[in-house]
């Protein structure tokens, strides 16, 4: 019997053209970071936090500033058990210095 490579596998993956980036700054290295992680000491709802910083849509400012900031472990829910409550709040994580 004779076999025949029908194509070469190799030409299927293509290398990558350039590395990836670096990874992003941590999200407390922004000012606006900073600022809404002072403004959260006392727990603050979402709208409360779009409203101080003049944002219309609280939904689009949560979902790209405050779910990096609990995401990297800077705030937290008061009900972590109901993300999506209107009563959810958020508040700055205390970090202890040794």
């Amino acid at each position: 019997m004779c076999y025949i490579k029908l194509y070469d596998s190799s030409l299927w993956a293509t290398p990558q053209a350039t590395p990836q980036a670096t990874p992003q700054a941590t999200p407390q290295a922004t000012p606006q970071a900073e600022q809404i992680l002072t403004f959260c000491m006392t727990a603050r709802t979402r709208n409360e936090i779009a409203e101080y910083f003049g944002v219309k849509d609280p939904k689009f400012f949560a979902k790209k500033h405050i779910k990096p900031l609990i995401e990297s472990g800077a705030l937290r829910m008061t009900m972590p058990n109901k993300p999506t409550s209107p009563a959810q709040r958020y508040v700055t994580v205390k970090k202890n210095k040794m």
